[in-house]
């Protein structure tokens, strides 16, 4: 999956370059007005969970990767940064609050998608980049690694830790 910026488009679209049979580039989403950004596919392969800005907030949408079904909306109050469960049951987003939310996805087709539910609070910035390696679930969704900011919010610091091994600092 390619994602980028168009001379003749506004913002970031995706585009989908398959590597087997007929390798011609298509669009992936659907034609919309605002940028798409952060993809993912499930586990299967048959769904990409995104970013758009289409209605002005940052939203998460599932669709299906060879267009055959919708698409659905899976934030309601602004989200990014969209990340399967290693069984493809569950996807989570940082919400503009920046608390990480996990949904469960208990059906492909027709996709069913439940309540999200705050996990908690991140200090993840929440804006349509090309950045994506903010955090990542366990294959379970029980334990989630984070790349943020240590100190409190504006501490300039940098920490390192060094002469670590598995048993511990030296």
């Amino acid at each position: 999956m390619l994602e980028g910026r168009s001379a003749t488009t506004a913002g970031y679209k995706m585009w989908l370059l398959p590597l087997e049979g007929e390798r011609r580039l298509r669009p992936l989403a659907q034609p919309s007005t605002g940028s798409q950004a952060h993809p993912m596919f499930s586990p299967d392969g048959r769904l990409v969970a995104y970013t758009s800005d289409e209605s002005g907030v940052a939203q998460v949408y599932v669709q299906a990767v060879d267009g055959s079904s919708g698409r659905w909306q899976i934030s309601t109050e602004g989200g990014d940064l969209a990340t399967w469960r290693g069984d493809g049951r569950e996807l989570f987003y940082v919400g503009a609050d920046r608390v990480l939310r996990a949904v469960p996805i208990t059906g492909a087709s027709p996709l069913v998608v439940g309540d999200a539910a705050q996990l908690f609070r991140t200090r993840i910035q929440s804006a349509i980049t090309s950045e994506h390696s903010y955090y990542m679930p366990s294959a379970d969704g029980q334990r989630f690694l984070l790349s943020q900011p240590s100190g409190p919010p504006g501490d300039p610091a940098l920490h390192v830790l060094m002469g670590w091994t598995a048993q511990g600092p030296r």
